[in-house]
């Protein structure tokens, strides 16, 4: 009942205009997610998964789920119509529709050569190479040197909204040291348990860790100071 007559405003200046929430979450609710995410695990309960899916492990993986972002796995396009077909029935049991536009859907094989379209309602859903899932690049066949690259990336932008402070000489260095270890490296390492991490990955991403800590430091190549002393 909190949720039946909920309602908003919007400030402007001095100009208030309220108005009625109809569907959606309520924002500004904190406890509007947990309901959201609870009444979608009840749709995921509603269906029968035990035909559906892959062998990890020896265990039947049917679908992955965080919040409203979810895969599901399946071992041909027949099964994963199914899935999708099923898991409409039940979102719209509640309310839910599943948004066809920022749907995709993958090929794991080599080629990639889907025996027929994916749908949703009689509308196509985009086959494509690779997709970002909770902001991790997948891709088959898997490489992930473009995955580490964007990590790497990901690193520098946060090393550079602090860049004032990791490079004031006035702080000191324990102080630097937390921030990267809080803010940085997390930024460069997400999803580091999915790589298959080779040797020249491993260079780069030490490389780029090398260079924050000179930066840190105020030192240059041409300095010539080594690594080791730098590290110790």
């Amino acid at each position: 009942m909190i949720y039946a007559q909920g309602s908003s405003a919007v400030r402007i200046d001095n100009l208030l205009a309220a108005f009625d929430v109809q569907r959606g979450v309520r924002q500004g609710d904190s406890l509007s997610p947990l309901l959201f995410i609870t009444t979608l695990q009840y749709a995921l309960h509603g269906i029968d998964w035990k035909d559906y899916g892959i062998k990890i492990n020896g265990s039947l993986i049917s679908y992955l789920a965080y919040a409203d972002d979810i895969v599901l796995l399946s071992r041909s396009t027949a099964e994963a119509q199914l899935m999708v077909t099923a898991l409409c029935k039940e979102t719209e049991k509640i309310g839910l529709k599943i948004n066809v536009k920022k749907s995709k859907w993958m090929v794991q094989s080599r080629p990639p050569n889907p025996d027929k379209e994916l749908l949703i309602h009689n509308e196509p859903i985009d086959l494509v190479s690779s997709f970002k899932y909770l902001g991790q690049t997948l891709a088959w066949p898997r490489n992930h040197t473009k995955e580490i690259s964007q990590r790497i990336s990901a690193g520098w932008g946060v090393y550079a909204k602090y860049k004032d402070f990791l490079s004031s000489r006035r702080v000191p260095i324990e102080m630097k040291k937390k921030l990267v270890e809080l803010c940085v490296k997390p930024a460069i390492l997400y999803g580091c348990e999915t790589w298959s991490l080779t040797k020249s990955a491993w260079i780069r991403i030490r490389s780029a860790q090398r260079r924050m800590e000179r930066r840190m430091l105020g030192l240059r190549l041409l300095d010539k100071v080594p690594s080791v002393d730098i590290r110790s």
